[in-house]
């Protein structure tokens, strides 16, 4: 019924003037599923999505879940069952670059079919699509029902924040790409924008799809990224914490898991990897970037038999949360209430149950922690639509941050960690 859909997909060529890899698409559905699925969105405002209403700011959505529950024809359970189908899945997955361990990657992505459905109230910001997530394939067609509103496309912005392609926005066509930290797009405003559209995504965080990246059996040690919740926007936050896969694939770290949550839930995290036969986790917030694997290379070459080696304070009470090392293997003497009021206080008691690394640590990275005053400044640093030149930011905030300024650019190396997981 949709198989001439994946064909349209792998016949379409690359454009090169992106950042990452990108197809526009032409004459995407048959006239059929088109008058179909332009003729339903039309007649389907009711089905919006409870937390997107029509009424606010932030572009609504209708599940093709809720399609299906209103469709005796079984249209839209086809059209869900073919882009969850394996064969399709694994094929757009090799189109953009995922060509290691597919099966296994493929079973764990995530697929969300769906339609939008942007109002002229609304309005969606420039953004990457990349979210949380080691990868998102994102597929949009455009679903007007005339050419009237040809300039409401959708604006992709290159590595020098300039606009590099526009979208017309006409019907039946549209574009598919990988997202990555800089993917940067944003939607025309002030008209109806009605689409199709279908988003693939891996998650990182070990608690949704329990991964280890870049694998090594052999290797005892695993870093764990913590993309901790600070004062600026959760996805400011993200792109830290991706700058910092990036930073570690570069150097070539192994064993590579991602958390929000290294102390929650009994610190089941951390209790998985040490299930998984690993001996020593390495923590670390997002948005650190080593220069070298000296900290790393300290913890790997001593007997560690305390708890715990990381930074202590100066009132030498607790250690600083952005970065440490913990002995999986006395990981039963450590409970969550330890990593909550005063971090690991209880550690600090004896000698034999840490080890003060603290300029060890500071030594080998770079680090910014972001306060709520500057999450302003945050967001423009990140961002490619507001060219904020580094004379207009003040010039301890450059001193800060600018460590990431190259983690602005595309990283294709970021794949390369799906050739050796570990899935449990």
């Amino acid at each position: 019924m949709f198989d001439y859909i994946i064909d349209n997909i792998n016949n379409a060529q690359f454009k090169k003037d992106f950042n990452t890899k990108f197809i526009s698409l032409e004459n995407f559905f048959s006239d059929e599923h088109l008058k179909r699925l332009t003729d339903d969105v039309y007649n389907s405002r009711h089905l919006t999505k409870e937390e997107w209403p029509p009424e606010e700011s932030a572009p609504s959505v209708i599940s093709f879940a809720d399609m299906m529950d209103n469709d005796p024809s079984g249209f839209y359970e086809s059209i869900i069952d073919y882009f969850h189908n394996e064969e399709v899945k694994s094929s757009i997955l090799k189109k953009f670059g995922i060509t290691e361990n597919v099966k296994k990657i493929q079973e764990r992505t995530l697929t969300n079919v769906s339609f939008h459905t942007e109002y002229p109230n609304q309005y969606d910001g420039t953004h990457s699509d990349q979210k949380d997530n080691l990868f998102t394939i994102s597929l949009q067609i455009y679903l007007p029902n005339n050419e009237d509103l040809k300039d409401y496309g959708t604006q992709f912005y290159n590595n020098d924040r300039d606009v590099c392609y526009e979208t017309d926005f006409l019907p039946n066509t549209g574009y598919c790409f990988i997202a990555n930290n800089n993917s940067w797009h944003r939607a025309k405003i002030g008209a109806e924008r009605k689409s199709f559209f279908v988003r693939y995504s891996y998650k990182m965080a070990i608690e949704n799809t329990q991964t280890i990246f870049n694998y090594n059996s052999q290797n005892k040690t695993c870093h764990v990224i913590w993309n901790k919740e600070m004062d600026v926007h959760r996805s400011h936050t993200d792109w830290m914490a991706y700058a910092t896969l990036q930073n570690i694939t570069e150097l070539g770290i192994e064993n590579i898991a991602y958390t929000s949550e290294p102390f929650k839930r009994d610190m089941a995290v951390l209790r998985d990897l040490k299930h998984q036969g690993f001996e020593t986790a390495i923590v670390y917030f997002g948005g650190f970037v080593w220069h070298d694997t000296n900290f790393f290379d300290y913890v790997n070459n001593r007997d560690f038999k305390e708890i715990i080696i990381g930074g202590l304070k100066d009132n030498n009470t607790e250690f600083l949360r952005q970065c440490f090392a913990i002995n999986l293997k006395r990981l039963d003497e450590v409970y969550e209430t330890h990593a909550r009021g005063k971090f690991f206080a209880e550690t600090i008691t004896s000698d034999d149950d840490h080890v003060d690394a603290c300029k060890k640590i500071v030594s080998s990275r770079s680090y910014y922690h972001p306060e709520e005053e500057e999450a302003g400044d945050v967001a423009d640093f990140i961002t490619p639509d507001i060219k904020r030149p580094f004379s207009d930011f003040r010039e301890e905030f450059i001193e800060d941050i600018g460590y990431l300024t190259k983690y602005r650019e595309d990283y294709s190396n970021i794949l390369g960690n799906t050739k050796n997981i570990r899935q449990f």
